[in-house]
């Protein structure tokens, strides 16, 4: 996916997937809900993102 020059954080990819689809609000309504990863490696929503970057979404999971 081709993001605007704006773009630098997960924070910012996260605001930019909002604008493209605004019922994405609710997923992401807390840092907690769902978890992140760039280039399969845990991240924050802080984390820088470079250009070809892989960028993961993960629901809360429960289990055993």
């Amino acid at each position: 996916m081709e993001l605007p020059e704006t773009v630098s954080t997960v924070a910012d990819l996260i605001d930019y997937l909002v604008t493209l689809s605004p019922e994405a609000a609710s997923i992401f309504n807390s840092e907690r809900a769902v978890l992140v990863a760039v280039n399969q490696i845990v991240a924050n929503y802080e984390s820088t993102l470079q250009e070809d970057d892989e960028v993961a979404f993960f629901p809360p999971m429960t289990g055993g």
